[in-house]
């Protein structure tokens, strides 16, 4: 991302919306306007803190480590507003293509960032092509 950090907000998870708004949410305001916006990772249980996620001033991206359920929640929470980076976690389920059905859950105009892992060159082209007829649809 040009210009602007990122960092990680994993400690919400033990914060209230009251502390992560009076704690957190200054500095990361601070550093946002400084550096011209943020991208930021959270793994957390954060669900109870994304109203407060949402008067983070430059957020561009929100990198979220969740189970499915989770993760369609925040498309439609945060929806076209920054670029969605989602990661599944905890479900450990095996990729088996590019574009997982639970992503169906964001908006077809959002951005969104997926992280693709092939096992050799073979599924890497067959994802390719996925992925290159997903962004043309």
């Amino acid at each position: 991302m040009r210009g602007g950090y990122t960092f990680s907000e994993d400690e919400v998870g033990e914060f209230s919306q009251n502390m992560f708004e009076e704690f957190s949410l200054p500095s990361i305001n601070r550093l946002s306007k400084r550096y011209g916006g943020c991208g930021m990772h959270c793994c957390a249980h954060s669900r109870h803190v994304w109203d407060g996620f949402n008067k983070i001033e430059g957020l561009r991206l929100i990198n979220l480590g969740q189970p499915i359920a989770i993760l369609k929640q925040s498309a439609s929470f945060f929806g076209r507003s920054m670029c969605h980076f989602p990661h599944q976690s905890l479900d450990n389920q095996p990729q088996s293509r590019p574009i997982p059905e639970w992503t169906a859950a964001y908006d077809r105009d959002a951005h969104l960032v997926l992280q693709v892992n092939a096992r050799d060159e073979d599924e890497a082209r067959a994802f390719a092509s996925q992925l290159r007829e997903y962004t043309h649809a």
